[in-house]
């Protein structure tokens, strides 16, 4: 099925808007590291850059068997995609955005169908937020894999007071400040850990307080308006490493270049790894070198993307090759207007020539946005891509007549002249 899941309207993902971010007052005020956020008022984002931040914590290993792994990871974010516009109502006309489940407005479903999307919104707003705004880039973001109560994700960043971090999402309805039930649990995934997972002791949480702007009793009689709310309890914990922020720089670009099928760098950042993990150094097991861009390798450079004057080197997958249909098949398809999808995945040439170098703490504090200051994240969403901090980049499409270009490429791999 090339057609997805029956997506109604696709241009409300790509709308990018103004959500409003409030910070509470008191002892759980953002301070620390955290301070800045407090002087942000909002942020400007789409939800399409929302479902793209929240596959971030997606991790698919190729040799686990979801081969090819970026259909996979499309076909994940289309999934997504489907339960916000059944589950949810995005109303973007005004300048207040409005986000709210179907059962807050007329219990079209149950609360329960809207929690697991509301979550993963959560995510993808939370890590935006950080991302774009506090510069923390995806490379020194870990998502927990511990079973006992802990943060979301885990930052191995050194912070300014030498600290450890911690990131914490959720999705609530509407409230002046988080209930005593809210702050016990957010204090019990801060406390010492029994079983030695690493607890971060500052955490910042970003609350994604959704509502559709109507007045109820519940609410105190206020308004319940769409928003990000930041709370950062702050505790004392162990300093981190430099070398904590390289190993999760190394972890985080091994599972993109493994997502993507950039085989060649991903055997690099394994050695390193196993290396890491056995030696405690992060040498790798074949020496540095200066790569060379101007070939194409499967495997190594296999499809390569400009995005704002940016070459990112990647993987294309399309829906219509795919399915493995015949050429005949293929042309009667797009003769009724039938292109599939096309994805595209990939990492800026700069990240990759790191990892070639081995060049680690420049990894752990590369910034894409600081080697284009120029481009706004609003830009790559006009050209329907999402370029995150660390260099990633990743672009969903349903195909129709005016995605010249990407035709022209599914149509040469069928042999189609």
């Amino acid at each position: 099925m090339t057609r997805g899941l029956g997506i109604q309207d696709r241009t409300v993902f790509r709308r990018p808007f103004d959500i409003p971010v409030r910070c509470i007052n008191g002892s759980l005020r953002p301070a620390g590291a955290f301070a800045n956020a407090t002087s942000i008022h909002n942020v400007r984002v789409s939800l399409e850059t929302v479902v793209q931040y929240a596959s971030r914590y997606l991790f698919v290993n190729p040799g686990g068997g979801a081969s090819p792994s970026t259909r996979f990871a499309r076909d994940w974010k289309e999934i997504l995609r489907w339960e916000i516009e059944k589950f949810w109502i995005v109303d973007l006309s005004t300048t207040a955005p409005k986000i709210g489940t179907r059962f807050e407005s007329a219990k079209a479903y149950s609360a329960e169908h809207g929690k697991r999307s509301g979550e993963y919104m959560a995510y993808g707003f939370a890590l935006a937020f950080i991302d774009r705004l506090l510069r923390i880039h995806p490379q020194r973001v870990l998502f927990f894999a511990a079973s006992e109560a802990r943060a979301d994700f885990h930052l191995p960043i050194i912070l300014p007071d030498g600290k450890r971090a911690g990131l914490e999402a959720r999705s609530r309805g509407y409230f002046r400040e988080p209930g005593a039930d809210d702050v016990a649990a957010i204090w019990g995934k801060k406390s010492p850990s029994k079983v030695g997972v690493i607890r971060p002791g500052r955490g910042l949480v970003v609350y994604l307080l959704h509502g559709l702007g109507t007045t109820k009793s519940r609410d105190y009689g206020t308004q319940n308006q769409t928003q990000l709310f930041l709370v950062d309890p702050i505790d004392d914990s162990g300093a981190a490493s430099e070398m904590d922020a390289e190993v999760a720089a190394v972890r985080n670009y091994l599972q993109l270049t493994q997502r993507i099928g950039l085989h060649h760098y991903s055997e690099i950042l394994e050695g390193a790894l196993t290396n890491w993990e056995f030696r405690g150094d992060l040498r790798a097991n074949r020496s540095p070198y200066e790569p060379d861009f101007t070939m194409r390798m499967p495997g190594v450079h296999p499809d390569s993307r400009e995005y704002g004057g940016v070459r990112f080197i990647g993987r294309v997958f399309s829906s219509l090759l795919a399915e493995g249909i015949t050429k005949e098949r293929a042309i009667a398809r797009m003769a009724s207007g039938d292109y599939g999808f096309y994805s595209f995945e990939g990492l800026a040439v700069s990240v990759l020539r790191l990892i070639a170098l081995q060049r680690w703490a420049e990894l752990a504090s590369y910034s894409h946005y600081h080697d284009h200051p120029a481009e706004t994240a609003v830009q790559f969403e006009e050209l329907q891509a999402v370029v995150f901090g660390d260099g990633f980049c990743s672009e969903d499409l349903e195909l129709d007549e005016t995605h010249e270009k990407e035709i022209e490429e599914v149509k040469r791999s069928f042999g189609i002249t």
